[in-house]
């Protein structure tokens, strides 16, 4: 019987303890346990919070509403109906969506998206959509605190926190190698921050200086622009680049560096100017970041350059990179294939904003906020010599739903036809180059089977006539969809081949 009573008064203690957690009001809040001695107050921000909303305990699991916290903080919460889905925007443009029935949220923001499992799916309870009060409070950047002395509850923000992240400063830079075909450069922080978005440019777009976005040939025939959400120059760096274009050599690869703010001050970017056009590998650690430059070694002649197009409104946001090719003497090939790279942007722009008009309308008569639709695309030259250009573009769109979609699309040109090249092209007639790679492919996969589906492992009956490939650093490179051959968490599976292994001249 004592361990019973036990039992209960622990269990009354803990549905009082979370009772109080899930206010939507700034207010004094206080649970009393059954012998009413104890008050347990939950703080968030300093602020308490009090609340009808009863927590539920799932699979030992705390489930909250999941407006109790978020509209606390300022971000905005809204239900889609028809997929049953619910969206917490903030104002750092970081957008959480969790679908009821569904452990798996996605979560996006400027610097990319990504998806992230929860231990329980949120579900309705009367009216309410429940999440894990850990997953939403982290994803908020909220750090949680037990003060059993006090009997508080403190809900704080944490150091990852986008506000928080703001006072990230960038001190110094140091470039360790710059030849003609690479370059390292190393930034270092005060603190961890979040990777920047980088976009290739050439000299015909504009880039920001002083309060707008101008053309500036200061910068080289092609730059990199690193956009920072939560990160400024340090007094010191500013002494030392200042606002100015800093010249480098210009016999190497990186030439040139400036720094500049956006006129609404939202974020930092830094250009790098380059000689050609480069391949940047970015690696993001807590002590800053450090960047990779190489020279993608465009043949002789040709210049291959970015055609971009961006516009951004509540309801949607494009930002194409459409490959444009120049150099060709045979201009009605060199039109045909920059036509065609601009007629797949457009189709995919089209197809996924497709219904968006309909969505905007439904919700505007609702009353929910308008969760944006995205259409990106970017690309990367892996090869180009003796006529052979090889690369991919990466289309990528949300629409909604637990996480956006990926599609990598290859192009292996004849640049003196304008011909798009199948894998067979690449070989000698009477090769079994399938037989081959098929083999390869499986040796692979057998190296990290919990990369793959079960069935993949077992079933998979090999390439297709169309399958997708591309040349980099003397290999060949076969690559299967999201979803065909291993689930999304692995990402867009690939298979380096060297040439050497399949007889090619490349």
């Amino acid at each position: 019987m004592k361990k019973n009573s036990l039992r209960s008064k622990l269990s009354l203690l803990l549905v009082a303890v979370f009772m109080v957690m899930n206010s939507p009001v700034p207010a004094t809040a206080a649970a009393i346990s059954e012998n009413g001695q104890d008050k347990i107050r939950i703080s968030l921000n300093g602020k308490y919070l009090s609340s009808d909303a009863v927590p539920i305990i799932e699979n030992s699991t705390t489930m909250v509403p999941v407006r109790v916290i978020s509209e606390e903080l300022g971000a905005e919460v809204s239900w889609n109906n028809k997929d049953s889905s619910v969206m917490v925007k903030t104002s750092e443009n970081k957008q959480i969506q969790l679908s009821i029935g569904n452990k798996q949220a996605a979560i996006s923001s400027r610097t990319g998206s990504n998806a992230a499992q929860m231990g329980v799916a949120p579900f309705l309870k009367d009216g309410k959509t429940m999440v894990p009060l850990r997953f939403i409070a982290e994803e908020l950047g909220l750090g949680v605190n037990w003060d059993n002395k006090e009997r508080i509850v403190s809900l704080t923000k944490s150091s990852s926190d986008n506000k928080a992240a703001a006072k990230a400063e960038l001190d110094d830079y140091i470039i360790a190698a710059n030849s003609s075909k690479e370059a390292d450069i190393s930034f270092y922080t005060n603190t961890a921050v979040k990777k920047p978005q980088v976009t290739v440019l050439t000299k015909d777009d504009p880039v920001f200086k002083g309060e707008s976005k101008v053309k500036d040939d200061s910068l080289s025939e092609y730059r990199l622009e690193l956009l920072f959400s939560d990160v400024k120059a340090s007094a010191a760096l500013q002494d030392k680049l200042g606002l100015q274009t800093v010249q480098l050599s210009e016999n190497n690869l990186l030439q040139s560096i400036r720094l500049a703010y956006p006129p609404d001050d939202s974020a930092m970017v830094i250009y790098l100017g380059c000689k050609s056009l480069p391949r940047a590998d970015l690696l993001v650690n807590d002590n800053g970041f450090f960047l990779n430059l190489v020279n993608e070694n465009i043949q002789d002649g040709l210049k291959v350059s970015s055609k971009n197009i961006a516009s951004n409104s509540e309801a949607a946001q494009v930002k194409l990179s459409i490959p444009q090719i120049d150099g060709l003497q045979d201009k009605a090939v060199q039109n045909s294939i920059n036509e065609r790279f601009e007629k797949k942007a457009l189709q995919f722009k089209e197809e996924t904003f497709e219904g968006l008009d309909e969505y905007v309308k439904d919700a505007k008569k609702e009353g929910w906020p308008i969760r944006t639709y995205e259409a990106l695309t970017n690309y990367r030259v892996t090869y180009s010599k003796d006529d052979l250009l090889s690369l991919y573009a990466d289309y990528y769109s949300y629409t909604g739903g637990a996480h956006g979609f990926t599609d990598r699309v290859h192009s292996n040109i004849d640049l003196n036809t304008g011909k798009e090249l199948q894998l067979k092209d690449l070989f000698k007639a009477g090769v079994d180059y399938k037989g081959i790679i098929n083999n390869e492919i499986k040796r692979q996969m057998q190296l990290d089977p919990e990369k793959y589906f079960s069935e993949s492992l077992t079933e998979w009956q090999g390439i297709s006539e169309d399958q997708p490939y591309y040349i980099e650093d003397g290999s060949l490179i076969v690559y299967f969809p999201l979803y065909e051959i291993a689930p999304y968490a692995s990402g867009i599976p690939e298979f380096k081949i060297p040439v050497s292994a399949l007889g090619l001249n490349l």
